[in-house]
């Protein structure tokens, strides 16, 4: 996710190392959780596989990592029923039932024509002998209410051993407090109204009980804070109160996939960000697809309420791909004290026509985001996978990492994604900590060498036309601004630098037609 090597300049390609979990599918969803305790680390990673058979033999099934006393192990298991073409959506969290306890992979999805039922698996850790994960039980639960299992069944869980499942349907929640996981109401809180989209997250940290979903309802996205002990003791699906109102969408666009992420104790209990598309439409035909957050950071209850629209190009998003088809969007935070957040969402760069970045493909792209959810200077977007061939189908990814160990560099964020072209599902880890000198220092240019290359730029630039210059400084403000032609421009930065403070900075060259022509930072030293 990480990298040297830039394609377009607001795109940076990855270096670090897919890893392949070595099956057959053609999946539709993926999901991953992660959780450090002491100085070992396990991640888990779940997949469905709708057209199980005689070309794609891989089952439906878990993945898992293991790090401890310096060594990895790794293990796959499939899932345990007979029919896997009906796996639909499959979630997972890793929950621990006590200080030094037992950890527990918990997985929750629906099955396919199943008006009424859900499957939730428990997978239990042994550390006796080789660390792995196992099959502990497998559970059904039917819900009655409003509507369907559908595509979405999502899980989360807390530091107190206590999970939620959220669907179409309804509220299930559990706990593994001291003990094996178990249903705290297993009719479930069936919902009245039909919801949509959703996902569910819970603060994990500090003994809360605090719970956040979001859904849409007739195509309203909603977002609410619930109290868990309330959900575990009610049969009514009824919210503790709106944390926003209810945000139709404007004439004309439609919201899809909303997704949800608080941090852990070191954020505070009423932090959350949203993300979720929003699609434009003129007679019918997409026009535009944004990808927007909604974030609350260090407040109260009421506020306050950062929003950003993360590709159109304004206050510091790295580029207007949003006449690309943007779609599926995730969120995650790390483990730092002062925690980042992770957005990221899936962009298909030829469908429509268009390729900003320079590769015919769809693939999932990142953003490391500050606390409040908005975008540092100079970000680019964080290309996921290393390897992309041409018209490549990279869909389906996850990101986590609020669990992961807060000690570096222990601390990791962990991403998986679907790559259907291979028939396979691949993962990797960063280091959060110092993924921030690739944000910030990435390709940063001195002196001479900001000279060499834009002088190299300008030789191989073919049009007379004038070109717009803009510097900006660290914090995204503008320090200088003009247009010259291209033949102009070397002698007129050279003139601008030396007035300049030393710091990082970013210049743009921007045609007429607004494409950005050259992009790079450079240290200004006084």
């Amino acid at each position: 996710m990480t990298s040297t090597t830039t394609l377009f300049a607001q795109f940076t390609s990855a270096i670090i190392a897919d890893n392949a979990v070595g099956t057959n599918v053609f999946a539709r969803y993926t999901s991953n959780d992660i959780i450090g305790i002491g100085s070992d680390t396990y991640e888990v990673t779940v997949w469905d596989n709708p057209l199980y058979g005689a070309t794609y033999t891989g089952k439906p099934g878990l993945a898992y990592k293991i790090y401890s006393s310096g060594t990895n192990y790794t293990g796959n298991i499939d899932f345990p029923l007979t029919s896997y073409a009906d796996v639909q959506h499959p979630d997972v969290c890793l929950v621990n039932n006590g200080s030094g306890g037992t950890i527990y992979a918990i997985v929750a999805y629906n099955i396919y024509g199943s008006v009424n039922l859900m499957m939730w698996d428990v997978y239990v850790l042994t550390t006796s002998g080789t660390p792995a994960f196992s099959l502990a039980n497998t559970n059904s639960v039917s819900i009655t209410g409003t509507g369907y299992f559908g595509d979405y069944v999502n899980i989360d869980g807390n530091e107190n051993g206590d999970f939620a499942i959220f669907s179409y349907k309804g509220i299930i929640t559990g706990s593994c407090n001291g003990g094996a996981p178990s249903l705290n109401n297993s009719g479930g809180i069936a919902s009245t109204y039909f919801i949509g989209d959703c996902d569910i997250s819970m603060y994990y940290g500090n003994g809360s009980n605090t719970v956040y979903i979001t859904y849409l309802n007739k195509g309203v996205l909603h977002i609410e804070n619930w109290d868990f002990s309330s959900l575990a003791s009610s049969s009514s699906f009824s919210g503790l109160g709106s944390l926003i109102t209810p945000i139709p969408p404007a004439f004309g666009s439609q919201f899809f996939n909303p997704r949800i992420a608080c941090p852990n104790s070191l954020g505070d209990p009423l932090d959350f960000t949203v993300v979720y598309c929003e699609n434009y439409y003129i007679s019918g035909i997409r026009q535009t697809s944004l990808i927007k957050g909604i974030n609350k950071f260090n407040g109260s209850f009421m506020g306050p309420i950062t929003t950003t629209t993360y590709n159109d190009g304004s206050i510091n998003s790295p580029l207007n791909i949003s006449t690309s088809i943007n779609l599926l969007p995730v969120v995650a935070y790390d483990s730092r004290s002062s925690y980042n957040v992770w957005v990221g969402w899936v962009l298909d760069d030829y469908s429509t026509g268009t390729n900003y970045s320079g590769i015919k493909a769809k693939f999932p792209i990142v953003l490391q985001c500050n606390g409040d959810g908005t975008i540092p200077a100079f970000s680019t977007y964080w290309i996921l996978p290393r390897a992309i061939n041409l018209y490549d189908e990279i869909i389906y990814f996850a990101l986590s990492g609020r669990n992961s160990n807060f000690n570096v560099p222990l601390d990791k964020v962990f991403a998986s994604f679907v790559n259907n072209t291979n028939a396979d599902i691949y993962y990797k880890e960063i280091t959060p900590s110092s993924a921030t000198s690739f944000r910030f220092g990435h390709n940063v240019k001195t002196d001479s060498k900001i000279d060499e290359d834009i002088s190299a730029f300008i030789r191989n630039y073919k049009s007379d036309s004038p070109l717009a210059i803009t510097i900006y400084d660290a914090t995204g403000k503008i320090v200088f601004a003009d247009k010259k032609k291209a033949t102009d421009i070397s002698e007129l930065i050279i003139s601008k630098k030396v007035q300049l403070n030393t710091s990082i900075y970013l210049i743009k060259l921007t045609d007429e037609d607004g494409k950005i022509a050259y992009s790079n930072k450079f240290i200004s030293r006084e």
